[in-house]
């Protein structure tokens, strides 16, 4: 796999983190405001765009839809940004492992108003940066940025109906 398609990978986790975290692992509350649209109320993925498009799968077509590229079971994951800063996942209707709990905490989260900059905390990971474009009752849309060695910016831009 070439470094380019690495790092879009790397993003696309960093940015699912949101609504489709696979690990289980509890964080702290790093503070900010928690009273946001957003706040309280259960999201599902509805679309995730990769801009520039590039051909991920190597068909020769470039590929902006990373939905095609989720497994089924992420997709219908419920995430709640709960009002104490922590994010619940509820597993959904498929599940990826039969094992896992179907709810838990997979982090932590704050939200800077006055930037609009959404930071996603897991234990003993970095945190992540996303950019909250819009936040209502019925939409979220979380977008992050980052730039490969060639200087190439990519965005992924998660678009969440409310549940």
């Amino acid at each position: 796999m070439n470094k380019q398609l690495k790092k879009i990978y790397l993003l696309m986790s960093v940015v699912l983190l949101a609504g489709a975290s696979a690990c289980k692992k509890n964080g702290a509350d790093e503070g900010g405001d928690t009273s946001t649209a957003f706040a309280g109320k259960k999201w599902t993925v509805q679309r995730m765009e990769l801009t520039p498009a590039i051909d991920l799968d190597g068909d020769g077509h470039a590929d902006s839809d990373m939905m095609a590229f989720s497994e089924p079971c992420r997709l219908d994951d419920i995430t709640l940004f709960k009002s104490d800063g922590s994010i619940v996942v509820n597993e959904g209707n498929l599940r990826c492992d039969e094992d896992d709990a179907q709810e838990y905490v997979s982090g932590t989260w704050s939200y800077d108003s006055s930037s609009k900059q959404l930071t996603i905390s897991e234990r003993g990971e970095e945190p992540s940066v996303v950019e909250v474009l819009e936040a209502n009752d019925q939409q979220l849309r979380l977008k992050q940025s980052t730039q490969t060695g060639d200087g190439t910016v990519f965005s992924v831009t998660i678009t969440f109906k409310r549940s």
